[in-house]
């Protein structure tokens, strides 16, 4: 009797173990740009994951990137002082038209959900509301149609989820900017070891300013004297340089291609994309790019 509950016992401690070690995320997360009509939202501080949707969705039809970045100590360190502008009307009016269809927790600990939301189909249903008041409830039942047949989708339901342990890690984590068939990638990470959502968040952010960035800014430098106090009480005078960085950009239609969380580095790992034509700066055209 005691050798089979000393069985049971290292057979569940083995489990646990292994279900511990397990990284697992579900399709639509690792790659959203499959589910193009989908938005992923997550929750982060007193943000909910609706009100993060509604913010991302704006912000990849159209965003507004302008301000300045400054570097230091060897460019290893750098104030910014710069802000994404998303049209507040588009928040408000892709909020109350968002419903969830998927999701899961990230962090047991912070209560933090990443959640799908579809979008496009509910959209529709309120366009044709406003060709006749007198179908209005019938479009209304149209909504909570497709919202019910979407919740219950094969889509969702039959993929299972993607055990990153058991993948090879795509070549594209390794990578930093490059251009393909009209279109810019650029790759974000930020360590895992903090709160997952703004992880990832941070991640993809970093992915759209080094895209921004690589491409054209405002650039400046300047040198300044600094007085340095050694161990010995000894003082020299040193320069140090500052860059600056001036950031004017508009750009429309960004995508994120795809997610990766790199276990072997503790990193999290955000592929993006932006058309050519969809990126708009005067910087691009002082350098010789276009005003693309």
């Amino acid at each position: 009797m005691v050798p089979f509950v000393l069985n049971y016992i290292l057979f569940l401690l083995f489990t646990s173990i292994t279900m511990a070690m397990e990284v697992s995320y579900p399709d639509w997360f690792i790659f959203p740009s499959s589910y193009p009509d989908y938005i992923t939202g997550f929750s982060k501080g007193e943000l909910s994951s609706r009100e993060d949707a509604s913010n991302m969705y704006c912000f990849y039809a159209e965003t507004i990137v302008n301000g300045k970045m400054y570097q230091y100590n060897d460019y290893d360190e750098k104030i910014s002082d710069y802000y994404w502008y998303l049209s507040p009307k588009c928040v408000q009016d892709i909020e109350g038209q968002l419903f969830e269809v998927s999701s899961f927790i990230s962090n047991v600990l912070t209560d933090s959900r990443v959640v799908l939301y579809a979008h496009s189909q509910v959209q529709n249903a309120n366009e044709k509301k406003e060709i006749s008041n007198d179908n209005y409830h019938t479009n209304i039942l149209d909504i909570q149609k497709n919202r019910d047949a979407l919740v219950s989708s094969s889509d969702f339901k039959s993929k299972p989820y993607i055990v990153i342990n058991t993948k090879d890690t795509p070549p594209w984590v390794k990578k930093d900017f490059w251009k393909e068939e009209g279109y810019y990638y650029s790759v974000g990470t930020y360590t895992s070891r903090g709160e997952k959502n703004d992880a990832w968040k941070t991640a993809e952010e970093r992915a759209f300013f080094n895209l921004i960035i690589t491409l054209a800014v405002g650039f400046s430098s300047s040198s300044v004297d600094k007085i340095v106090e050694h161990t010995d009480y000894s003082i020299t005078e040193e320069y140090e340089e500052i860059l600056r960085y001036k950031l004017f950009h508009k750009i429309v239609d960004a995508q994120v291609i795809a997610r990766w969380p790199d276990i072997n580095n503790n990193l999290y790992c955000v592929k993006v994309r932006i058309h050519e034509d969809n990126i708009l700066s005067p910087y691009l055209e002082s350098n010789g790019k276009g005003n693309k």
